[in-house]
């Protein structure tokens, strides 16, 4: 065999070795990394502009950039969280007191609506040899245990989150100082043309750009429109709550039904049972499934790639990456139609120009 050739295979095999066993290194941080370059290149024009006012230096003006990102993320998932911290706390401490009071929590409200009322009165002859208030009590004692083992799982994840989230902006202030840099010297050892690497870095651009863009389009249209389910619901305050079912839009699968669906509950219990059907159905329908219809035809539009790559590239990615999967899973998609339009003009069947280019590279 050749020893040049087997010097180059050794090589590529050494390689591919070590970027394997750095992935596995950074295997917990691959998110933080993901998400820093993401924020980092939709946020690379602010950077531009705020790296021309500090007159080119590199350090500061990172710093800046991501100060500026980690106050636009932050602010408002703090004051979401103290809401929900503040409303959280108030129904857990009021669900021990009755609990260790011996009192059913919100019986007398469901006592009082008439339907339910109804079918209690139609079931009492059956039930007058069960301790009703035993079993209630049994089981509002399983729910409260419930809770707790869910709050401590809650509160690991919670401390999880804001390690990764703090890693990220970590690593975006060295993506804002460094990563033209890294960039640059990773597509040096990239086999490709000057002309495919730029349609490469503006497909990446256009997709992460409108998936990011329609992503905030789409929780504004449904917590826009869960308010206005709540105002005709006879709700209180449907413009904060609309607020807030805007800021939990961003949360995957379940997103603005942390809102709508104890609304709904709440309406059912006090037997204003035309509403509660209203918002339930207002919700399922419209509110839960606009970013489904919102966001593949806006991502589609300014990226410029067809709509069912988009559609597959968005579902797909959600269902097994999860909310990160919303940006992997069209640009990914986008880059594997890319790479098939380079292997069929490049390879397949490539022009006189092209063999030219490729005889001199």
């Amino acid at each position: 065999m050749d020893k040049k050739l087997l010097y180059s295979l050794l090589a590529f095999a050494a390689i591919i070795c070590t970027i394997s066993l750095m992935v596995f290194l950074l295997s917990p941080f691959l998110g933080s990394i993901v998400w820093a370059f993401v924020l980092a290149l939709a946020a690379n024009p602010i950077h531009r502009r705020i790296l021309k006012l500090f007159k080119g230096r590199q350090n500061i003006a990172a710093f800046c950039s991501a100060a500026l990102v980690f106050l636009f993320l932050a602010v408002p998932f703090f004051l979401l969280s103290l809401i929900f911290a503040g409303q959280a706390f108030d129904v857990l401490s009021s669900l021990e007191d009755d609990i260790q009071k011996g009192q059913i929590p919100i019986v007398k409200q469901v006592a009082e609506n008439p339907a339910i009322n109804n079918y209690i009165e139609k079931a009492r002859p059956y039930l007058k040899d069960a301790d009703i208030n035993s079993i209630s009590m049994a089981t509002m004692k399983g729910v409260w245990n419930f809770l707790a083992l869910i709050s401590k799982k809650l509160t690991l994840n919670i401390f999880s989150a804001i390690f990764q989230f703090f890693m990220t902006i970590l690593l975006l202030f060295f993506a804002f100082r460094d990563g033209e840099t890294i960039l640059k010297t990773l597509w040096e050892i990239v086999p490709l043309k000057d002309s495919d690497k730029a349609k490469i870095e503006d497909i990446v651009k256009r997709v992460v750009g409108a998936v990011l863009y329609g992503i905030v389009l789409a929780c504004v249209a449904q917590g826009t429109l869960g308010g206005i389910g709540f105002a005709i619901a006879g709700l209180p305050a449907p413009v904060f709550y609309g607020a807030i079912m805007t800021i939990c839009a961003f949360v995957p699968v379940v997103g603005p039904a942390l809102v709508w669906a104890p609304a709904v509950i709440y309406l059912f219990v006090i037997g204003d049972t035309g509403n509660a059907v209203f918002l339930l159905i207002w919700c399922l329908t419209v509110v839960s499934c606009i970013d489904n219809v919102i966001r593949p035809i806006y991502i589609s539009g300014k990226s410029k790639i067809p709509l069912p790559i988009i559609v597959l590239g968005v579902l797909g990615g959600l269902m097994t990456l999860g909310f990160l999967g919303i940006i992997l899973g069209p640009l990914l998609f986008s880059l594997f139609v890319e790479a098939i339009r380079i292997y069929k003009e490049e390879i397949l069947h490539p022009s006189p120009q092209a063999e030219t280019e490729n005889i001199k590279a």
